[in-house]
């Protein structure tokens, strides 16, 4: 998958936890997470993954508590993504 098809994929629909994401068909391979952020309620969390052209940082709900939430959506934060900046040396670093 192309870093563009998954970024659009992550605007135009609702994808509420890093689970839903992982079950995307031609998803890149994770690779690293990074960036936990732990609220009262819920944790983010940011996932690196490889796509075909670029590494892409999706970051979404990692876990959050059912005691404080209902459900992973009424934590009201979807997953975002975004490419990395020099993906071509964090690529050779990661692939060689």
């Amino acid at each position: 998958m192309k870093t563009e098809t998954l970024i659009s994929l992550l605007e135009n629909k609702e994808y509420w936890s890093l689970k839903e994401v992982t079950n995307i068909k031609g998803l890149g391979k994770k690779l690293f997470s990074m960036n936990p952020v732990d609220t009262d309620s819920y944790s983010l969390l940011t996932d690196v993954y490889l796509c075909e052209d670029n590494l892409v940082a999706v970051t979404g709900v990692h876990s959050f508590d059912e005691g404080k939430n209902e459900d992973v959506k009424s934590c009201n934060f979807s997953c975002i993504a975004e490419p990395l900046i020099e993906q071509k040396i964090i690529r050779k670093i990661l692939l060689d």
